[in-house]
């Protein structure tokens, strides 16, 4: 009898755990399907085409709205801090509606500002939750380029100080760091697609040759270089941020 009632809760626990692992599945692919949407917001906006970025955003909405008719109450390896996960639903919330006003306004670095927003919101809550996705890494890769850019031009304007270009071969090789993490994060399917392939290669390629011409000290080369980073940069995150 003993040993009956034992595998009756094996099986009933073994039960609640697939069941978990299920709702976790389903609240995970809703998230990416929204997530789908806000990148296409992103890169419509990029290329100024108001009227996709508009039913990018409208499908962001009906989305979102799924998400918190479905997962009002969170999957149970999102617990680890309810609050930030009720305070994440409700800012995504309220971003939505900004990013409506922001259109209206005619405004695109207040619907930027927004999108990017909720990227970090949902970043943030999967973070708190040990959660680590494609998307997170890709995230990170776009902060470390934007935290170079944000304070002006990285580029030297003085070879002759010892200091020159130490922060963009910092930054630089930082940004390979992560490159390689994303490659890692990435699944089978992800890693075997072309594109993918192409972006990772091809910004790999892209720092090395950013080295090459630190260390020559070819200003004119580096500035094209960047722009090419920045060019990897945005189609990482239109992908697959």
């Amino acid at each position: 009898m003993a040993s009956r009632f034992g595998l009756l809760l094996i099986g009933a626990l073994l039960a609640a755990t697939a069941a978990h692992a299920d709702a976790f599945a389903d609240f995970t692919a809703a998230v990416e399907s929204f997530s789908a949407h806000n990148r296409a917001a992103l890169r419509y906006l990029r290329d100024d085409e108001v009227g996709p970025m508009s039913e990018e955003v409208g499908k962001m909405r009906t989305a979102w709205a799924v998400i918190n008719g479905k997962f009002g109450k969170p999957p149970p390896q999102l617990t680890a801090d309810r609050t930030l996960y009720t305070t994440t639903l409700v800012d995504v919330s309220m971003r939505l509606v900004g990013v409506s006003m922001f259109i209206q306004m005619g405004s695109r670095s207040g619907v930027r500002n927004s999108l990017t927003a909720i990227r970090t919101d949902l970043s943030a809550l999967r973070k708190a939750n040990g959660i680590r996705t494609l998307a997170d890494c890709v995230l990170e890769a776009n902060q470390t380029l934007t935290a170079l850019v944000a304070h002006g031009d990285p580029i030297p304007t003085d070879w002759s100080k010892p200091e020159a270009g130490s922060d963009l071969s910092a930054k630089a090789a930082e940004y390979g760091h992560i490159l390689d993490r994303c490659d890692s994060i990435a699944g089978a399917d992800t890693r075997g697609e072309p594109r993918f392939r192409q972006l990772i290669d091809e910004t790999k390629a892209t720092l090395a040759a950013l080295a090459k011409a630190l260390a020559a000290h070819d200003t004119a080369h580096l500035r094209a270089i960047l722009e090419d980073w920045r060019n990897h940069d945005d189609a990482l995150a239109f992908g697959y941020g």
